[in-house]
């Protein structure tokens, strides 16, 4: 199940063990550009495309979870993913 909330934010929640798995961030909702939160973050754990969405990504490791920056091939920030792994 997910919520969806006005200004690009929304939270992905499991009913059966009840806990948020995922937040999502629309990138014109961040002030920060994705440079900025690359060097900010350090090195990515893994990086490549996402030829369904057209983007870019890296996924930075942030202790039991994982931060995924998606942007577009103009270098435009995306989406922001925070994942329980």
């Amino acid at each position: 199940m997910y919520y969806s909330f006005p200004a690009g934010f929304a939270y992905f929640y499991d009913e059966d063990t009840r806990e948020i798995t995922t937040i999502a961030l629309e990138g014109s909702s961040v002030t920060n550009d994705p440079v900025e939160l690359k060097q900010l973050l350090g090195k990515p754990i893994n990086s490549g495309y996402d030829g369904r969405d057209q983007e870019d990504y890296q996924e930075f490791s942030l202790g039991d979870n994982t931060l995924s920056i998606m942007t577009t091939k103009d270098g435009e920030l995306s989406t922001i993913w925070f994942r329980n792994r």
